[in-house]
């Protein structure tokens, strides 16, 4: 549906010959039908790629292909055709002020060969399906900001696209109006196998509706994979950053580990997470633990969340019993898929300190590098 190949976009700088480097030889696939969500900070780029899409900004370099065209090689009228197939969203809504939301949603119909009859047809199913068909003659300032952006939606699907693009289109919301957008766009895709482009900040958006995920630092794409894999297995620092702040997981283990009355390992004593994602999710792993290898597990945190319809859970365990007996249970963990860190006494130590903001001596901290 959508294939990006070396996309650079280049700005004049403010001093002669300096260029400023918004993209940075960009690859990017997007299937058909995928919720696809591209990830960064501002500054990383990510709107500046996602306009390259419609050609609103123009790569400088590089070739830009949707649903088999390449857009970089169209006439203007063919770029305004192929622009009907790609809608969009922004952060600000872009509604026309001095118009109802009727008068909005059949602005991009105006002019394509429709009678009276069809447009109207048309607005009121597109109001109908975004939940507005009751305030159809009413104006954007008198609705709310998720109001705004619902209608935004029906304007965006006024010609039938194939493809959504969304920039930043839920960062003026909050948390639980997001959560109605995004569940709104959801539903689109399957219902109408709608592709969706996300561009966000927020990691937790890509966590409710993405397939897909790219990350993107400095112009360039520093990790991409399906959700579940980037959320389950991070190999970037920036990709980890993001997700602690999406799942909460690492702030939770870190309170239980930095409480004293809740962590009280004896001799022997290991403290593990565990990690799962699919089936084995639902798994008895506390009971198999204790049935089949002689090992007791105190649960210190658990966390189930579910990621593009797939399942994942976070466990903080304290397990205690004879060192055989932990060592198989562990290499059972692992056969099973489950991933396994077992902490050290250095790093639990230094969570603790950087929890109480307490400096280390130079000691622990070689310590904590062996």
């Amino acid at each position: 549906m959508i294939e990006l190949t070396g996309v650079n976009v280049t700005f004049p700088g403010h001093s002669p010959g300096e260029r400023i480097h918004a993209v940075r030889d960009v690859d990017l696939t997007v299937n058909d039908g995928d919720v696809y969500g591209i990830v960064g900070y501002s500054g990383a780029g990510k709107s500046t790629l996602v306009r390259t899409i419609n050609l609103l900004q123009r790569p400088t370099s590089g070739s830009v292909r949707v649903d088999g065209q390449e857009m970089t090689m169209l006439t203007p009228t063919q770029l305004r055709t192929a622009r009907k197939r790609i809608g969009m969203i922004f952060q600000h809504f872009n509604l026309l002020g001095s118009r109802t939301l009727f008068d909005n949603v059949a602005y991009p119909l105006r002019g394509n060969g429709r009678t009276k009859s069809e447009i109207h047809a048309r607005v009121m199913d597109l109001l109908d399906l975004v939940g507005m068909a009751d305030r159809v003659g009413a104006y954007p300032s008198q609705l709310s900001g998720g109001q705004r952006q619902r209608v935004a939606i029906a304007r965006a699907l006024a010609n039938d696209p194939t493809v959504l693009l969304c920039d930043e289109a839920t960062s003026a919301l909050d948390p639980k109006t997001t959560s109605g957008i995004l569940d709104l766009l959801g539903r689109l895709n399957a219902r109408t196998g709608l592709t969706i482009v996300l561009i966000t900040h927020e990691m937790g958006v890509i966590k409710q509706i993405c397939s897909d995920v790219a990350v993107m630092e400095d112009g360039r794409i520093i990790e991409r994979g399906s959700a579940v894999d980037v959320f389950t297995n991070p190999q970037q620092p920036l990709t980890r950053d993001f997700i602690d702040t999406a799942n909460h997981v690492d702030a939770g283990i870190t309170t239980v580990i930095t409480h004293p009355d809740l962590i009280r390992l004896g001799n022997g004593d290991r403290l593990v997470s565990l990690q799962f994602a699919g089936g084995s999710t639902g798994d008895p792993m506390v009971a198999t633990l204790a049935r089949d290898y002689n090992v007791n597990a105190n649960i210190l945190f658990a966390n189930v969340e579910v990621i593009a319809g797939t399942p994942v859970g976070n466990l903080l365990l304290s397990l205690s019993g004879a060192q055989p007996d932990l060592d198989a249970a562990e290499a059972w963990l692992a056969r099973s898929g489950v991933r396994v860190h077992n902490y050290s006494e250095a790093e639990i130590e230094s969570i603790r300190r950087r929890a109480t903001d307490e400096p280390g001596t130079p000691g622990d901290d070689q310590e904590e590098q062996r």
